[in-house]
């Protein structure tokens, strides 16, 4: 059976790598357009996907393939039997308003625009994938497929994800089991190397917005009325409160941003501000939280100020992302017995919509560590993966789609 199984990797490896000219155009177009969240340059790479894809449709041999185009992004089905079970694959496709300066030849072509978080190597690794598997190559998957292009993964502020949005659409209806995956940037860790964790895997990405009405007034008259930035700190300080008796590993309430005042000669009337909050704790917990926050807040700022009042509003970014033990266990198998590195990575705080699939079917999230010298972090504007690693992804997405 090892031996089987080795042959078949050595497969895979070989049509991945002879697909990699493709896999690279592909990437060099997405990186080139990019397009943030409902845009219609984010139109453009849903387009570009679906009409790439479309090219194998009615080719002799080739499976019954299946557009939809839903307001969450690209579902497009892949049927080999009709007695099996589907998988869903997910990509997500949207950019951040970050301007590039990797001085790559194929740098954004968007002002103020780029992938800086590899969503384009996602859409090129996963749309690779899905032009070997339906193009007749030989292959025999062992599963129906759910390709999904997903616009709008990142800060979903209004509450406008595209993971949200498509699990609302119904894309995990009698979907068996799902799957993504993510370039990853340590340098710590071999380019190459998948890494996962059973269980919780990144957290609820959440905000917590303070806004604060007082009385304002004139600063020759420090007695008389109330400093909307004074009250702000005495929020500031109960929040640092409150952070300092909770695990650090676990949760963040990090200040992200304070507004306040106009003028140097006018105590101001309002405040705004806002905290990130995250944590690993489930759909009740979390709302229990988040009103806890809310009490604390209120009395502080009661205690010390009669003219002075606070709303507060939380705002439920992603859920957190819990991996299903046996998709993670199974996945890592199979990995391993391809001869590729994996590893278990620890638990962070990031946020990742595709918890909203993981919230309807089992299902795992993997990274694929891509990281070369002189590359940015996530979200930086030099953020530029290591290239010779990304048709491990291609492989990644065979294998899932091969293995019983």
């Amino acid at each position: 059976m090892k031996k089987k199984v080795n042959e078949l990797a050595a497969l895979l490896s070989r049509l991945s790598q002879n697909c990699e000219d493709y896999l690279m155009e592909a990437r060099r177009w997405l990186h080139q357009h990019p397009g943030i969240r409902f845009s219609k340059e984010e139109d453009a790479t849903l387009e570009f996907i679906e009409k790439e894809l479309k090219k194998l449709v009615g080719q002799k041999g080739s499976p019954t393939i299946f557009f939809l185009k839903l307001s969450g992004g690209l579902m497009v089905d892949i049927d080999f039997d009709p007695n099996y079970d589907r998988l869903l694959f997910r990509a997500d496709v949207d950019a951040l308003p970050i301007q590039e300066k990797s001085n790559a030849p194929y740098s954004s072509m968007m002002p103020g625009v780029m992938h800086a978080c590899g969503h384009d190597i996602h859409a090129a690794m996963l749309l690779t994938a899905g032009k070997i598997l339906a193009g007749n190559c030989g292959l025999h998957p062992k599963h129906n497929l759910r390709l999904i292009f997903q616009r709008a993964e990142e800060n979903p502020v209004d509450g406008r994800s595209g993971g949200k949005l498509l699990v609302g659409e119904y894309v995990c209806e009698n979907v068996a089991s799902a799957y993504a995956l993510h370039i990853w940037v340590d340098k710590d860790i071999p380019a190459g190397t998948f890494l996962s964790c059973p269980g919780p895997m990144m957290a609820n990405s959440d905000r917590i917005k303070v806004t604060v009405k007082t009385s304002g007034g004139h600063v020759a008259f420090p007695d008389k009325g109330v400093n909307a930035i004074d009250v702000a700190f005495v929020i500031y300080e109960q929040m640092r409160a409150i952070y300092a008796k909770l695990p650090k590993d676990s949760v963040s309430l990090s200040p992200a941003i304070m507004k306040s005042g106009e003028a140097s000669n006018i105590k101001p009337q309002e405040a705004e501000l806002w905290f990130a909050c995250r944590n690993y704790l489930p759909v009740g917990e979390r709302e229990e939280f988040h009103q806890t926050i809310e009490n604390r807040l209120t009395e502080a700022v009661r205690r010390h100020y009669d003219d002075a009042k606070i709303e507060v509003e939380a705002i439920c970014g992603h859920p957190a992302l819990i991996n299903d033990s046996q998709a993670f266990t199974k996945t890592r198998d199979m990995l391993d017995r391809a001869g590729e590195e994996t590893m278990i990575t620890l638990q962070n705080l990031g946020g990742e919509d595709f918890a909203h699939y993981l919230q309807e079917v089992p299902g795992c999230f993997w990274l694929l560590n891509a990281y070369q010298e002189g590359c940015g972090g996530h979200h930086t504007a030099n953020f530029d993966p290591d290239s010779s690693v990304f048709y491990k992804g291609v492989i990644f997405w065979l294998l899932l789609a091969l293995n019983e």
